[in-house]
């Protein structure tokens, strides 16, 4: 996937414009201790498509945006400019400033874009902006800016590109490839969600809570500051990370991770691994049997491997000004500030190589199964009678 610039816009595209005009209140996004006049309008407009267009580029920055794939070989747009001033002719004048406009651009590109022409400034709070949905040939390739409101995409069988800022992020059901940029604002409570992709991912977000699930590719992943979730992976992961908690689950292919300032908890993955965490402790809880190797460095945390007892492996564990502990018989050696420990499990295998530094290795066996208790004799043991037997219903 490669991403392409914006071209001059040359070729004005026909379009059908509806409007119509709505006084009611547009109250969340205009919020203040003074007296506003708020007022919207609603459009609608259907944009023709030539046959020579394969991308479809939106660049929107004032505003939430919806992009659905159907099947129509034009565009539908479908939403509602907003605006709020000390007086009604202020309003107007800023309603009017703002549009959705579309243009041909080199090479086979359509552009759809916002603009105002009242001089919009991301220093200034924003007092007008456009809400809308856009219905889009699923098959188009499509790249998407949104500056200031969040975005949801879905239902499109083309790669797909997003650089986004300050909102939400939802993607759904992509048949193709993705690749997201998105940089939250702290403590803002953004979240990014990417789920049901076809083919592979790549994201790069900070500044949110990350949310990935069911990717049918591989998952490249960078994210800082903010919790990270990533389950349902078909083929690998690879994930940097800075002040994250991060959980893998259900990751079908190898996990390559590099994590500074927080948390990881690996589980049930089913290949090998390759973990770096720096301030923080490793969990991991793979699926058995292990079929190849994991290399597991912790600094300045614990790391904990908890497999059944009846795994087959081999263990290799170091701790540097640290500690080993293993649930499974096998010789500990200090040598200085550095502690070893290593044997054959069953019948050994693959190669598990683990080390801390400053922390705890711990090799456990996970938690057996509690019998079900059988049901009591009677109801008071201490009786020696048995229970009572039942009544028909039809004796009562």
């Amino acid at each position: 996937m490669k991403r392409h610039p914006a071209h001059p816009l040359r070729f004005v595209l026909g379009l059908v414009i509806i409007f119509t005009g709505c006084s009611s209140p547009v109250l969340q996004p205009f919020q203040s201790s003074s007296a506003l006049v708020i007022d919207e309008d609603s459009f609608t407009r259907q944009i023709l498509i030539s046959n020579n267009i394969k991308t479809l580029e939106i660049h929107h920055q004032g505003g939430n945006l919806t992009v659905m794939g159907w099947e129509q070989p034009y565009v539908l747009i479908e939403g509602s400019k907003q605006a709020a001033a000390e007086t009604v002719e202020k309003v107007q004048t800023l309603l009017n400033s703002i549009d959705i406009a579309a243009h041909e651009s080199p090479i086979n590109r359509l552009v759809i874009e916002y603009q105002d022409s009242s001089g919009f400034s991301w220093f200034q709070r924003p007092t007008a902006r456009i809400d809308y949905t856009a219905k889009v040939p699923r098959d188009l390739v499509l790249e998407i800016n949104v500056k200031g409101g969040s975005l949801t995409v879905s239902d499109l069988q083309n790669d797909v590109w997003i650089t986004h800022e300050t909102g939400d992020v939802t993607i759904e059901r992509v048949r193709a490839n993705l690749d997201i940029r998105s940089t939250g604002h702290p403590n803002a409570g953004n979240r990014v969600r990417v789920r049901d992709a076809a083919y592979n991912v790549r994201l790069e977000t900070k500044g949110n809570q990350l949310e990935v699930d069911q990717i049918g590719g591989s998952a490249d992943i960078n994210h800082r500051n903010g919790e990270c979730r990533v389950r349902r992976i078909s083929r690998d992961v690879s994930f940097q990370g800075n002040g994250v908690t991060l959980t893998l689950e259900d990751i079908k292919g190898y996990i390559n991770l590099d994590n500074r300032r927080g948390d990881v908890t690996c589980e049930l993955f089913y290949d090998g691994i390759r973990a770096n965490v720096v301030d923080g402790t490793l969990r991991l809880e793979p699926r058995t049997p292990i079929v190849r190797g994991f290399d597991c460095l912790v600094e300045g945390g614990n790391l904990v491997l908890r497999v059944p007892e009846s795994v087959s492996m081999m263990v290799e564990i170091r701790a540097v000004n640290g500690s080993i502990h293993s649930d499974f018989p096998m010789p500990v050696r200090a040598e200085g500030n550095v502690s070893y420990a290593n044997g054959s499990i069953h019948s050994g295998g693959a190669l598990v190589r683990l080390e801390v530094r400053k922390g705890v290795a711990s090799l456990l066996k996970t938690n057996p199964l509690l019998p079900v208790p059988s049901a009591p004799a009677s109801i008071n043991p201490d009786s020696g009678l048995p229970p009572a037997s039942l009544i028909p219903a039809g004796g009562l």
